[in-house]
């Protein structure tokens, strides 16, 4: 997701560089709303602002479930749990502002062809989400520990010494 959207900032760049006295795409007379100058340059600003948010937001989702899986799979460290599940946690908070951010930039270039799509696309954007986001069944909650786990706390007792393993 990030390198698309990476990808799409680098395009709207690039068309608003490229072009800044041939900025009459959106301006024809299929477009409602004001088509200035000055009125395209901040849509396809915002728009772009918007590209760059969401992947930003992507990088630092991939950076923080990184991390996880570093203290994850990190050999004879005692890494709390809390720590782990925090960045997971994390995590998934950016790739959902990401995603959002996403969203929002579908308005933003629906902005383009003027305000009614615009309208039309934030209504039907915030009925989605609001079924989406609510959650009208209550998940039930995992707490089964791992096998290998609960032989360890049963052995603690028997064994004197602390289990080592050996690749010969």
């Amino acid at each position: 997701m990030a390198s698309t959207t990476l990808t799409l900032s680098s395009l709207i760049g690039t068309w608003i560089g490229s072009s800044p006295v041939n900025m009459t795409v959106f301006t024809g007379h299929f477009v409602y709303g004001d088509t200035s100058s000055i009125t395209m340059v901040i849509k396809y600003t915002s728009l772009l602002i918007c590209f760059l948010v969401a992947f930003c937001c992507f990088v630092q989702s991939t950076r923080c479930f990184l991390h996880a899986n570093y203290l994850i799979t990190t050999p004879g460290a005692d890494i709390p749990p809390d720590m782990v599940k925090r960045f997971v946690l994390r995590g998934g908070n950016f790739w959902s502002l990401g995603l959002r951010a996403l969203y929002l930039a579908l308005n933003l270039l629906l902005w383009l062809f003027g305000p009614i799509p615009m309208f039309i696309n934030s209504v039907l954007m915030v009925m989605c989400l609001y079924y989406l986001d609510s959650n009208s069944v209550a998940q039930p909650l995992y707490h089964r520990t791992f096998e290998a786990e609960q032989i360890v706390k049963k052995m603690r007792g028997v064994l004197p010494e602390q289990l080592t393993f050996r690749c010969d």
